[in-house]
């Protein structure tokens, strides 16, 4: 029997606060909150793309984690780049937000810059779908929560985000955008990138990365079912 979203995600505030030491995997001995979930904290969550994420982070990148979470790769990622590294954490949903900062001063993750906002082709304000599962939520002009949306390049611009060398995009749908959003990105720095493609935008992320003069693979296993898992670099993976 499964409980209906609001109660869950009641449930998942309510619990909140505790915290147990992750068991194993690339976090092992972190401190996360039980509200999770078992594959947190068994260190069991998505090991093919936590695998491939930590082995692309070196000491000293600056990360962007698009669509963050919980904060489960931004960990992943803090720990790679070090003290002299920087993740930058982009999340929207107020639930998730909260828990990614509860993990970041939990664990004293002084690399991390946490950002609550959505990421896509354009800045300005959109509208989140909130009604699902906590790691299913996306942006939808029907969705039931207004928030701020950046793009990437023009954070560039702005000069808050000067150097981009790994970039981790899962938004359940919205990942052209983000793509887009960060052209000039992609074409003058060439980062690194861990990337979850859903359904039809499978090929036109695909089709966009090799224009650029990428080249992927893909991850034998997924991590939701409808999701691929890429890994792209420049010249090649």
């Amino acid at each position: 029997m499964r409980f209906p979203i609001p109660l869950r995600h009641a449930v998942v505030r309510l619990v909140q606060p505790l915290a147990l030491p992750i068991r194993a995997g690339p976090l092992k001995g972190l401190r996360w909150s039980v509200a999770t979930g078992s594959r947190f904290l068994l260190g069991s969550y998505e090991p093919p793309k936590a695998e491939a994420l930590a082995e692309l982070v070196r000491e000293g990148d600056v990360v962007c984690d698009i669509g963050a979470h919980m904060g489960y790769f931004t960990a992943i990622a803090a720990l790679g780049a070090g003290p002299t590294g920087r993740v930058h954490a982009f999340e929207p949903r107020p639930l998730n937000y909260e828990l990614l900062l509860r993990h970041v001063r939990l664990n004293r993750l002084d690399n991390v810059r946490p950002v609550r906002a959505a990421v896509g082709e354009a800045s300005g304000s959109g509208r989140f779908e909130s009604r699902v599962g906590t790691g299913t939520g996306h942006l939808s002009p029907d969705g039931d929560l207004p928030v701020r949306v950046v793009a990437l390049d023009d954070l560039h611009r702005s000069g808050e985000l000067p150097r981009v060398d790994v970039l981790k995009v899962d938004v359940e749908g919205g990942e052209l955008g983000v793509l887009r959003g960060a052209a000039t990105i992609l074409e003058r720095q060439r980062p690194r990138l861990v990337l979850a493609t859903h359904g039809p935008t499978h090929e036109p992320c695909l089709q966009l990365l090799a224009e650029l003069g990428y080249r992927y693979r893909i991850l034998a296993s997924t991590g939701h079912s409808g999701e691929t898992e890429i890994v792209a670099s420049w010249p090649g993976p």
